[in-house]
C-alpha cells in the first residue's frame, strides 16, 4: 500500500504515470491488451445497443412533435453513421492481430471511435429542437463521457487527448445552442442551465480523466507485482529443479555408495574366502611337506640302525648298500627343503624380478648345454631349434633360467623308455605377433587332461606319475615354483597341453623386442653397464618428431621408461603432476615458441633440483659462452648410440648417488 501511494505521489508530480523501459513497456502493453480485450469488446457491443435504443427514442419523439420530426432524418443519419463506425471498430478488435501484438494500436482505435461518437452526438444535440437538447442531448453527452472513460481502460495520455477533444466539442455545441437556437425558458433560467450543464459535463470529463489516470497507475503497479511474482515463481521453480537435481544426485551418490559398500563387502568376503583357501592350502602344504619329509627321515633312521650291526660283522657290502640308501634319502630331503624354502621366499613378496633385455637365443643354448649331460645319461635325445634372426625379450634372466630348467628337467625325468624312436625333449624358439615363444615338448609319460583342467599339476608336492623308481622321483615342487615365478613376471604366459602316454607340450610367451631395435642392441659393447639403466625414468623434450620417436625406441631397448614432450610448455604444464620425479631430463637446445634448454634447466632446478640434465643439440653452440650450462652434460647431434648410452649410465649413477642409492 505504501508503494502505491508513493507511485501515486510521483505520478501526480509528473502529470502522467512513468513509462517503463522500451522492452518492458512493450510487454506491459501486450499484457494490458490481453486483460482488457474481452471488456472492451463487450463494452463496444453494449454501446452499440444503447446507441440504437436512443434511435428508437428519437422516433418516438418525432411522432409526438412536428419540430422533432422535421430534423429526424438528419438525426437518424448521424445515429446510423456512428453505429456503423462503432461496429467497424468492433470488427477490428475481433479480427486484427495488431490489437494484441502492437501496444497502443487498440487505444488509437478507441480514441478515434469515441471522438467520432462524441462529435456525432454533439451534432445531434446541436440540431435537436429545444427543450429536447437540454432534456436529453446534454445527458447523452455525459453518458458517452462516462461510458468511454469508465469502461475502456484508456491510458492517462489517451484520456487527456479525448478529454480535450470532448471539451472542444462541448464548448462548440454549448455556444451554438445558447446563441443560435430559440429557448422556451426565461433568459436567466436558460443562462443558469447552460452554466450548470457546462460545469456538469466538464466534471464528467475531468472525473473520467482521473479514473483513467488512476487505472493506469494501478495497472502498472499490478504489472510490476505480477512480474515480481512470476520471477519469484520462476526462482522457486528453478530452486525446485535444483533441489530435485541435488536429490537425484544424492540418490545416485547414495546408490553408488551402497554399490561401493556392497563391492567392499563382496571384496572382503572374497578376500576372506581366499584367505581361508590359502590357509587350507597352507595347511595341506604343511601336511604334505611333513608327510614327504618323514619319508626320507624314516629311511635314514631305518638305514642307520643296521649299519652298526653290519660293521660288527664286517659286512662291507651291506654297509655300502645302507649308506647308499641314506645318501639317496638325504639328497631327496635336501631337494624338498630347497623347494619349500624357494616357494616360501617367492610368496613372501620380498623377491622382485630384475627386468632387462635378454638374448633368448643365447639363453636357450646355455640351457641346452646345462642339461645335455643329464639327458645323455638318461638316454634322452635333447634338441634345440632356433630362428635365424635375433630374438630379444624383456624378462628376468634368473627367473627365466629356473622356469626353463624345471620344464626341461621334468621332460627328462618323466621320459618314456619304450617311446617309438626313443625318448626325446625338444626346445624351440620363435617369434609370433610381437611375442617371443619358447616351447618345451617331449614324448614322455604325459598328464591326464582332468589333472590339467583342475590345475593340480601346479600344486606343491603333486606328482602326476608315481610309478618311477624312488631314486628318480622328484619332490613335486618344480611346476609350483614355475607358477610362483610367472606370477611375478608381467606379460608372461604359460600354455600347457598334454596327453597321457603321449607326451607334454609347454609354451612360454613373453614380450619381444621390436625387430628394428634388435640391431641396435646387438651392436652395443659387452662392457656397457646397461643394467644400470633398467627402470630409469627419463623426461625427453624434443620438438623433432623423428628424433623424439627414435630416441624413445632406443631408450626402450635398454629398459628406460621415457616420457616424451614436444615443447617446453608441454613439460612445464605437467611438471608437478608426473607420476614420479624423473631420474634424468634430456632436452634439445632450441625448442618451439622461442624456448631453449636454458628454460628447461631453470624449470628443472626449480622443481627437481637433484635431477641431472643432458642437452642434446645440433646447434653450433659455444658452451663456454653459456655460464648457465656449467655442469650440464652437453652432447652434439648426431651422437653415437654407444656414447649416448655411456653418458646416460654415468648420469644414472650420479642421480642414484644424489639420493643416497648404491
Amino acid at each position: 500500500m505504501s508503494a502505491f501511494f508513493s507511485d501515486l505521489n510521483g505520478a501526480w508530480q509528473r502529470g502522467f504515470p512513468r513509462a517503463f523501459e522500451a522492452e518492458q513497456e512493450r510487454t506491459y502493453g501486450e499484457w494490458l491488451n490481453r486483460r482488457l480485450m474481452a471488456v472492451r469488446r463487450v463494452a463496444t457491443l453494449v454501446g452499440v445497443a444503447v446507441w440504437c435504443l436512443f434511435l428508437v427514442w428519437d422516433y418516438g419523439l418525432a411522432q409526438a412533435d412536428p419540430r422533432y420530426a422535421a430534423v429526424m432524418p438528419l438525426i437518424a443519419g448521424l445515429r446510423v453513421s456512428v453505429a456503423l463506425v462503432i461496429l467497424a471498430a468492433q470488427a477490428v478488435f475481433v479480427s486484427s492481430p495488431r490489437v494484441l501484438s502492437e501496444p497502443g494500436y487498440g487505444e488509437r482505435i478507441i480514441l478515434w471511435t469515441a471522438a467520432f461518437a462524441y462529435l456525432g452526438l454533439a451534432a445531434i444535440v446541436a440540431i435537436m429542437p429545444p427543450p429536447y437538447d437540454q432534456l436529453y442531448g446534454f445527458t447523452g453527452l455525459a453518458l458517452v463521457s462516462a461510458f468511454t472513460f469508465g469502461l475502456y481502460g484508456l491510458s492517462a495520455r489517451t484520456a487527456t487527448w479525448l478529454a480535450a477533444w470532448q471539451a472542444c466539442a462541448l464548448s462548440a455545441v454549448m455556444a451554438w445552442s445558447t446563441t443560435q437556437k430559440p429557448t422556451i425558458m426565461p433568459a436567466a433560467v436558460a443562462q443558469q442551465f447552460s452554466v450548470s450543464a457546462l460545469l456538469l459535463l466538464s466534471l464528467f470529463i475531468g472525473v473520467g480523466c482521473m479514473v483513467c489516470w488512476l487505472f493506469e497507475l494501478i495497472s502498472r503497479r499490478s504489472f510490476l507485482d505480477q512480474q515480481a511474482l512470476a520471477a519469484q515463481n520462476e526462482e522457486i521453480r528453478t530452486h525446485g529443479l535444483e533441489v530435485q537435481r541435488l536429490h537425484d544426485a544424492l540418490a545416485e551418490s547414495s546408490a553408488e555408495a551402497q554399490e561401493r559398500l556392497q563391492a567392499v563387502i563382496r571384496l572382503k568376503e572374497r578376500l576372506h574366502q581366499e584367505a581361508e583357501a590359502r590357509n587350507r592350502e597352507r595347511t595341506q602344504f604343511m601336511a604334505n611337506a611333513v608327510h614327504d619329509l618323514r619319508q626320507p627321515v624314516q629311511a635314514i633312521l631305518a638305514a642307520m640302525y643296521p649299519v652298526s650291526s653290519a660293521l660288527e660283522r664286517g659286512d662291507r657290502e651291506a654297509v655300502s648298500q645302507l649308506l647308499q640308501l641314506s645318501h639317496q634319502a638325504t639328497h631327496f630331503l635336501q631337494d624338498q627343503l630347497t623347494g619349500m624354502l624357494e616357494i616360501a621366499r617367492l610368496e613372501s613378496g620380498r623377491v622382485q624380478p630384475d627386468l632387462a633385455w635378454i638374448d633368448l637365443r643365447k639363453l636357450a643354448q646355455d640351457m641346452i648345454s646345462a642339461f645335455s649331460a643329464q639327458a645323455q645319461s638318461e638316454g634322452v635325445r635333447l634338441s634345440l631349434e632356433l630362428p635365424s634372426d635375433a630374438c630379444w625379450a624383456r624378462s628376468d634372466a634368473q627367473f627365466l633360467r629356473r622356469i626353463l630348467g624345471n620344464l626341461i628337467s621334468n621332460g627328462i625325468k618323466y621320459r618314456r623308455a619304450d617311446a617309438p624312436g626313443g625318448p626325446w625333449v625338444g626346445v624351440s624358439l620363435r617369434a609370433v605377433e610381437g611375442k617371443a615363444r619358447i616351447q618345451v615338448a617331449d614324448n614322455g609319460l604325459g598328464i591326464a587332461q582332468e589333472l590339467l583342467d583342475k590345475g593340480l599339476i601346479f600344486q606343491p608336492f603333486f606328482q602326476a606319475n608315481n610309478m618311477l623308481a624312488q631314486a628318480e622321483k622328484g619332490v613335486g615342487l618344480g611346476l609350483a615354483v614355475v607358477q610362483k615365478l610367472l606370477a611375478l613376471l608381467t606379460e608372461h604366459d604359460l600354455e600347457v597341453r598334454s596327453e597321457l602316454g603321449g607326451g607334454s607340450f609347454f609354451e612360454l610367451s613373453l614380450p619381444q623386442m621390436a625387430n628394428e631395435l634388435q640391431s641396435v642392441a646387438l651392436r652395443l659393447p659387452d662392457d656397457l653397464d646397461l643394467p644400470t639403466l633398467s627402470g630409469l625414468y627419463v623426461a625427453l623434450v624434443e620438438d623433432d618428431v623423428i628424433v623424439r620417436e627414435s630416441l624413445q625406441h632406443m631408450l626402450k631397448v635398454v629398459g628406460v621408461r621415457c616420457e616424451p614432450f614436444a615443447a617446453y610448455d608441454d613439460l612445464a604444464g605437467v611438471a608437478e603432476d608426473l607420476e614420479r620425479i624423473p631420474d634424468l631430463v634430456i632436452s634439445d637446445y632450441r625448442l618451439p615458441a622461442g624456448r631453449t634448454a636454458l628454460d628447461v634447466l631453470r624449470l628443472q632446478r626449480a622443481v627437481w633440483p637433484d635431477v641431472p640434465l643432458m642437452v642434446l643439440s645440433g646447434e653450433p653452440l659455444d658452451v663456454q659462452s653459456q655460464p648457465e650450462l656449467a655442469g650440464v652434460t652437453f652432447m652434439r647431434k648426431p651422437a653415437p648410440v654407444e656414447s649416448l648410452l655411456r653418458e646416460l649410465v654415468a648420469l644414472s649413477r650420479q642421480a642414484r648417488g644424489a639420493v643416497g642409492l648404491p
